[in-house]
């Protein structure tokens, strides 16, 4: 609709979506400006490892140590790397 020139027809000052906002009273929505409800991305990080024996662990390639690094990297995505113009935002995962 949006490519076959929705918009250029019938111009419009505001766009209005709902969805389930469990804390509301029945029959109540709440609206603001911008965005309102998360968008969600999914991805699987797959580590694979290789086993040693103890008395030689430089021979071996340990996804601890990785899985461990990545967890740690994604949990600053948030507080250090994005720069957006409307919080919140969170990074979850699940293993």
């Amino acid at each position: 609709m949006v490519d076959d020139g929705l918009f250029e027809r019938y111009p419009m000052d505001s766009i209005y979506g709902m969805h389930n906002k469990p804390g509301l009273d029945v029959g109540r929505f709440a609206i603001r400006p911008g965005p309102l409800m998360a968008g969600g991305g999914f991805f699987d990080i797959r580590l694979t490892g290789r086993g040693a024996h103890g008395a030689r662990p430089e021979s071996s390639a340990d996804p601890i140590v990785g899985a461990s690094q990545i967890v740690s990297a994604l949990q600053s995505v948030v507080s250090r790397k994005l720069t957006l113009k409307i919080p919140p935002c969170s990074v979850s995962r699940d293993y």
